[in-house]
């Protein structure tokens, strides 16, 4: 028996209202540009709380950490959480002012721009601003942070756009010489 006019109009209408009733119960998906940007500002806003365990939920078990004020490598959880011990009670603060983000592929994803710390050193707050790059990954279903290093700017650079007015700048070429000791490695790099 065909389905008359009505009756085929009256089931379209309900099959709508029923699909649009899904979909907007449906969580948006967001693409790993947008996954991985939501963890760098999870990271800014853990920071912020001076919420250290928050902040080091958001590393990978193996992730690597280079930053400026303890200029050292910090290779997995463990050392990651020695970096960050000072923060609970800092009153420190970050903010995000720049960010770019490049996909490298479906589950990575390189985050790179430049924050600004409020920080107290011993009782006096003073401002830092550095640049970032974070490499988010999710190796095992969830996104983390996998690399994060941070670099002073350059001399003369514009922090707000991170271009670099244009400056003179001596460069010099040293040999690579194996079995130098750690100690001359270190020395030819403040040269």
């Amino acid at each position: 028996m065909p389905m008359s006019l009505r009756t085929a109009a009256r089931h379209a209408t309900t099959f709508g209202a029923l699909v649009m009733l899904v979909l907007a119960g449906a969580p948006a998906f967001a693409g790993p540009g947008e996954d991985a940007s939501r963890v760098v500002d999870r990271w800014a806003a853990a920071y912020s709380a001076q919420d250290t365990s928050a902040v080091l939920r958001l590393y990978a078990a193996d992730a690597i950490l280079f930053g400026t004020v303890r200029p050292m490598l910090f290779d997995g959880s463990r050392p990651i959480g020695a970096a960050f011990a000072g923060l609970a009670g800092s009153g420190n603060t970050v903010r995000i002012c720049q960010r770019h983000v490049l996909v490298v592929g479906e589950d990575a994803v390189l985050v790179t721009g430049s924050y600004e710390f409020q920080a107290r050193d011993q009782g006096i707050r003073e401002t830092i601003r550095n640049r970032f790059t974070m490499m988010v990954a999710k190796p095992d279903g969830e996104w983390r942070i996998s690399y994060h290093t941070t670099s002073h700017p350059l001399p003369g650079e514009d922090f707000a756009t991170g271009r670099t007015a244009s400056i003179e700048r001596a460069t010099s070429a040293l040999p690579i010489v194996s079995g130098v000791a750690e100690q001359d490695s270190r020395d030819a790099c403040r040269r």
